[in-house]
């Protein structure tokens, strides 16, 4: 058994902040700062046959990205050993239940060798916790013989490895990415019962007709115990529905005879009603699982988007979701025009920087304009106090000129 020694220095420049932070799903500590440390250097222990080979590498602030989604605690690390080195990089996965997951590292400049773990597994024996302090917060990683896959860029079969030792970032403390309240909480009245467990709405319910056959098809994801699950609502005629429901790569569906919808919608809201009839049974469309139940009602509140684009308003607009990375946080949406049976989407992002000023990304047209930068605000974008409703006043994107407003309820918890 051979080994390899990975070095990791991961730097912190010197970066006054101020706040608390918080919101991991690791333990975290109190360990209050006076002033902005340098993160002392790392070792990981690559252990597998026909292994020898040492890299010491070097990570900046500027090089590392930390992202969630929603109020999320953080969920994931990229980082670079050099900014101009592609290959050399790595990604780590941190898990609700404290765990971490070694998804790619890269052990030489010529990115020659690396770990991959894309898929499940590869979290035995490790660990992180979140230690808060004044100024600055330390995101440790720890492994412990943990198993993952050790590969060569020129492909074939993978070696199975052991990996050990500790990773240790340095986080300003009042970075958004440590904030547990990043974004308001859309208020949800009600609850979904599937198969008896309740599920919780995890995404901006989404109606779009279909391309096709014209129908109009509702989605909404939720999350429960059991994990995740699409509920969708085609509507065959004004009295005739098909309601299914997908999980875990099983459709469950039924056909439903109604005088109205059971989803109702309008600008301010949505709402599902199934109360009204008896937990109903919809079955495993391949035959192959027992039927499930579904009952309950739920009042979601509606984005409302009313902003023009040179003076068109997109056909459908679909919030992706809202996303926090290092310092900014942004909400991503979904820009749709519907051309007979095909679609065109165009992304737009609203960004909040640290220092609270507003900007625009805009990605999928013939160009990829933005208005603002992480340094400057964007002029003619506001957000009203509630942080819900963004306004757009002659905002000049490249060649196109926003109007409007849109409404964003925030994110589902």
């Amino acid at each position: 058994m051979k080994q390899q020694i990975l070095f990791l220095t991961l730097l912190s420049a010197g970066l006054v902040a101020c706040g608390g932070g918080g919101g991991s799903s690791g333990a975290t500590n109190d360990a209050a700062s006076a002033q902005l440390t340098t993160p002392a250097a790392n070792v990981l222990t690559v252990s597998g046959e026909g292994i020898n080979k040492q890299e010491t590498l070097t990570v900046d602030r500027k090089d590392f990205l930390i992202s969630a989604r929603g109020n999320q605690p953080i969920q994931l690390i990229e980082f670079y050993q050099k900014p101009e080195n592609y290959d050399w990089y790595g990604r780590i996965g941190l898990k609700p239940d404290g765990k971490a997951q070694i998804a790619r590292l890269g052990l030489d400049a010529a990115g020659d060798t690396f770990l991959s773990c894309e898929t499940g597994g590869c979290i035995e024996n490790s660990s992180y916790t979140l230690q808060a302090g004044t100024q600055q917060s330390l995101l440790n990683i720890s492994f412990n013989q943990t198993p993952n896959n050790y590969r060569l860029k020129t492909g074939g079969q993978g070696k199975p490895v052991k990996v050990s030792g500790n990773l240790q970032f340095g986080i300003p403390a009042n970075w958004p990415i440590l904030q547990s309240s990043r974004f308001p909480v859309a208020a949800v009245q009600g609850q979904l019962l599937w198969n008896g467990q309740a599920y919780h709405v995890s995404g901006q319910p989404f109606s779009e007709r279909d391309r096709f056959s014209n129908q109009l098809v509702h989605r909404l994801q939720l999350t429960g115990n059991d994990g995740d699950i699409e509920l969708v609502i085609k509507e065959l005629s004004a009295t005739a529905f098909k309601v299914s429901v997908m999980e875990g790569g099983v459709t469950y569906a039924t056909s439903l005879g109604l005088s109205k919808s059971p989803w109702q919608e309008n600008q301010q809201e949505i709402k599902l009603d199934f109360l009204l009839l008896l937990p109903f049974q919809l079955t495993d469309e391949a035959g192959q699982k027992p039927a499930k139940t579904l009952t309950g009602t739920l009042q979601v509140p509606n984005m409302a988007w009313n902003v023009a684009l040179n003076g068109e308003v997109p056909d459908l607009v679909e919030l992706v979701g809202g996303f926090a990375e290092n310092d900014s946080q942004y909400y991503a949406l979904n820009l749709i025009e519907l051309e007979g049976n095909s679609r065109r989407s165009t992304y737009l992002e609203v960004r909040q920087e640290l220092d609270g000023h507003l900007w625009l990304d805009y990605y999928g047209g013939e160009d990829s304009p933005s208005c603002g930068s992480p340094v400057s605000p964007c002029a003619g974008l506001s957000l009203s106090a509630d942080k819900k409703t963004y306004q757009f006043n002659k905002v000049k994107l490249g060649s196109l000129t926003l109007n409007g407003t849109v409404y964003i309820p925030g994110v589902f918890e």
